[in-house]
């Protein structure tokens, strides 16, 4: 919130997801080797790819002078990375100017084949829901926490709560559709990108257009998100057990648990990686656990 009381509202937010079928990591795996293999190779190229897309931003200017940005790299579950990024432009982008920038539409496919593709791989979500995948991990009590698919639109909306609604042609009105996995999906389930940055980086690069400081309600937690961690010990074929309440106790503010059997030094780290030579630990801290004391009454 510093930055907005300093700069106002940002003016793009932008999240930028690695690409396991990059050139560059395709070209570098061994045989019968997977993307997944090579978490070191992931994080060197996705970090080329990060710097040459904010200097893109910021040196070439591509959407105006750059006054500042933020970005944090998360990385998912599925072991690939992304950057979620927020850009504070010197002129505001106009908002008759929205279409021009950012697309939410399936490109039509005999004047720009290229860029259909790549939404069609990088930038639809789902289909999701019903009559299509039943376990979607998007879905909470029966309903896209994405919040898809979206309503069609015939013409970009910025006034509102601060989410734009980009515009969304139906099929019968000049809109295009994709066959993906066996279903008809059409401009609903796109997902906003910037067709510049597209055709640059291919990879999922989704962009946002910030209309009012409401949208910070959405973005604020993914810049300062904090990273997920676990509590394993282990030696050998033996394994520490620790009470559940020990987990709240850690975060709660305690210094001691109560510990099933005895509680060996254990290491508190970033990312943890499992290799086929070891354990990769980043920012390790060695702890010495301790069993609670009871305290004299």
């Amino acid at each position: 919130m510093t930055f907005v009381r300093h700069y106002g509202r940002p003016d793009l937010f932008i999240t930028f997801t690695c690409n396991p079928k990059w050139v560059e990591v395709t070209r570098e795996l061994l045989p019968h080797q997977q993307y997944c293999h090579r978490h070191d190779l992931i994080a060197r190229i996705f970090k080329k790819k990060l710097t040459r897309l904010i200097d893109f931003i910021k040196k070439g200017q591509v959407f105006g002078p750059v006054k500042c940005h933020m970005y944090t790299v998360e990385w998912q579950k599925r072991g690939l990375p992304q950057a979620h990024i927020l850009v504070w432009l010197v002129t505001k982008i106009d908002p008759t100017l929205i279409d021009e920038i950012i697309k939410a539409e399936i490109p039509n496919p005999t004047v720009d084949r290229q860029m259909y593709d790549k939404v069609m791989a990088h930038m639809v979500h789902g289909p999701c829901g019903l009559g299509f995948q039943k376990l979607s991990s998007c879905h909470k009590d029966q309903v896209c926490t994405k919040r898809y698919p979206k309503s069609f639109v015939d013409e970009t909306q910025t006034a509102g709560n601060g989410y734009p609604l980009y515009r969304r042609r139906r099929p019968e009105n000049g809109g295009f559709t994709i066959t993906l996995r066996g279903h008809q999906v059409d401009n609903r389930w796109v997902v906003p990108y910037c067709p510049l940055l597209m055709t640059i980086f291919n990879a999922h690069i989704n962009m946002e257009f910030c209309h009012s400081v409401l949208m910070l309600t959405r973005v604020r937690t993914l810049p300062c998100s904090a990273f997920k961690r676990t509590i394993a010990w282990t030696r050998c074929r033996s394994t520490w057990q620790v009470d559940i309440s020990a987990v709240g106790k850690l975060f709660g503010g305690y210094s001691g648990f109560r510990f099933t059997k005895g509680a060996p030094p254990s290491y508190n780290s970033r990312f943890i990686w499992k290799t086929a030579s070891g354990l990769i630990l980043l920012n390790r801290l060695l702890l010495n656990w301790r069993p609670i004391e009871k305290k004299q009454v």
